[in-house]
């Protein structure tokens, strides 16, 4: 399986990313421009990103301040979060796991850097996280049921 180089490329304001599921893919989301000076009212919540090649989120000089960034799970990839060089830009996260990451942020290149950018807020830096890799099962790609994080329940929908 060929993994997908970015699942999302988001351009402009007003963007959800809410309850996706984003398995093997180089870079999960990329905000990436926006029509002004930055892209407001963006947000990333409830999503599981499992094995990433690359990034699991990647902002840039144009994501703004208010960017919401919660109840997220980023196991198992290179690195969780990817910032553009150039960004002045804070964020909080809040309600999320990342684990298993080789790196918990990066530039873009293969350097680490310093998490000093965002400030965390209930957010888990170690764990297992078990999704269900069985074709058959209706919860296919999803958290497996009580499993660690499953409480956030990011991932699609359930009834």
């Amino acid at each position: 399986m060929m993994p997908i180089r970015v699942a999302v490329i988001a351009n402009g304001d007003g963007l959800a990313i809410d309850h996706c599921v984003f398995f093997n893919c180089q870079n999960s989301v990329v905000f990436w421009e926006a029509e002004g000076e930055q892209a407001i009212m963006i947000l990333c919540v409830n999503c599981l990103v499992y094995e990433n090649n690359y990034s699991g989120v990647w902002t840039t000089t144009n994501t703004a301040d208010d960017f919401e960034f919660h109840h997220n799970i980023i196991a198992n990839g290179r690195t969780g979060w990817v910032r553009d060089n150039n960004s002045t830009h804070n964020y909080q996260i809040r309600d999320c796991i990342y684990a298993n990451e080789s790196k918990l942020t990066g530039n873009g290149g293969d350097d680490a850097i310093n998490n000093d950018f965002f400030k965390m807020n209930n957010v888990q830096l170690t764990g297992k996280i078990d999704i269900e890799k069985d074709q058959s099962k209706n919860n296919y790609l999803q958290m497996k049921e009580n499993s660690f994080g499953s409480e956030l329940k990011a991932g699609l929908f359930k009834k």
